[in-house]
């Protein structure tokens, strides 16, 4: 039997309160969602590709209960492309069950023939014709405790392959401290199943390499610097008592930061051509540019952004050069315009402080560069 499983999907995530610190904070959540989307059509494929036998969504397949019909129609028309395959979904955290969701109307009018849902909070387990297959798990219930999800479920009866659906953390066996919809590993193993499949962790965690037949898939799609273990899926194949996990990528975003020294690019080309080795359609790149600007260069961040953008998915500059060496040791001559124009700024950036100080550096580039007959760059 071959599983294809998935997790925190998250279609229709808000990306909004974006730590402000973090990679990616001026990303558009649009091209974020489109994204998210682009790879579960991208899971759908494999799926087909790889004539599964199941697709599994353990949780989080939504950002929330309250999605639009545009988006729930995406999702259903993906699912009908596979046809026979059966499809199992369970409401994580993110998207729990609730009343009057669409989880409840598809509950009781099931959208799509091969769809199948671990919605019921009475009845854990769904049986499959033609896979002698059995599935076990409660859904996430809305305003219900977060208690935990492996120890009400077990297995039973005759079927061939049984297999637990989860949501929750992994906790070590005798941690004191739990958090929502926790389990052990212990506990995974209590159950008796062929296989768990894992819902509620971002990044790809395999169990099987310590004796647990058991993994999170991860996140499909990479949604920021942090999920460095998301952008797969999981190949889980059932042959008797052979388990075989496989990692499969479908996520197409790349996270990158590089600092670059201003001494090291020499000049403004040399400054393009290395943050361009970094380029690609699905890259998202911050930038953070430190050492002495030099007055020739002409240097205008903006302007460079503006020029290379095009060349990422998004691309984010931070910028802390310096204009000056040591302000107190510059020497002008005072009595050419350039010279009496650095006077005065040298004397205002020796007073300025915070923001201020910033933006006189900005404007004594760019009237060093017009003053001395050079375009700025």
């Amino acid at each position: 039997m071959k599983i294809i499983q998935s997790s925190n999907v998250r279609l229709g995530a808000a990306f909004s309160g974006q730590d402000p610190t973090k990679l990616g904070k001026a990303v558009s959540g649009d091209k974020l969602r489109v994204a998210i989307k682009n790879a579960f059509v991208r899971l759908i494929d494999l799926t087909i590709a790889e004539k599964a036998d199941l697709l599994i969504l353990a949780g989080d397949t939504f950002d929330s209960p309250d999605i639009s019909q545009n988006l729930l129609d995406f999702f259903l028309d993906q699912i009908r492309r596979l046809d026979k395959i059966p499809a199992v979904v369970l409401p994580g955290a993110r998207d729990p069950y609730q009343k009057s969701s669409f989880w409840e109307e598809w509950q009781i009018l099931l959208p799509a023939e091969n769809l199948y849902l671990l919605t019921d909070h009475e009845k854990a387990t769904i049986e499959i014709p033609g896979l002698s297959a059995t599935i076990y798990g409660f859904p996430i219930m809305a305003d219900q405790e977060h208690e935990n999800p492996a120890k009400k479920i077990k297995r039973y009866g005759k079927s061939t392959n049984h297999i637990a659906v989860l949501y929750g953390n992994l906790i070590h066996d005798g941690d004191s401290k739990h958090g929502d919809y926790s389990f052990s590993q212990k506990d995974l193993t209590a159950g008796g199943f062929d296989y768990a499949a894992l819902g509620g962790q971002d990044g790809l965690l395999d169990l099987t390499a310590v004796g647990i037949k058991a993994a999170y898939s991860g996140s499909p799609e990479t949604l920021s610097s942090d999920s460095t273990a998301s952008g797969n899926c999981l190949i889980i194949t059932l042959d008797n008592d052979l388990l075989a996990v496989e990692p499969k990528q479908v996520g197409s975003l790349t996270w990158k930061e590089v600092t670059v020294s201003m001494e090291e690019a020499v000049d403004i080309d040399g400054l393009k051509s290395k943050i361009s080795e970094l380029s690609g359609p699905d890259v998202i790149l911050k930038a953070t540019l430190e050492g002495l600007a030099l007055f020739d260069s002409g240097f205008n961040v903006p302007q460079l952004q503006n020029e290379i953008k095009g060349n990422f998915l998004d691309l984010e500059f931070v910028d802390r050069t310096k204009v000056l060496p040591d302000i107190s040791e510059i020497k002008v001559q005072e009595k050419t315009i350039l010279g009496q124009y650095l006077k005065v700024m040298v004397e205002r950036l020796k007073k300025a402080e915070g923001a201020q100080h910033l933006e006189l550096e900005e404007s004594l580039k760019t009237g060093y560069t017009l003053l001395t007959g050079k375009e700025i760059w």
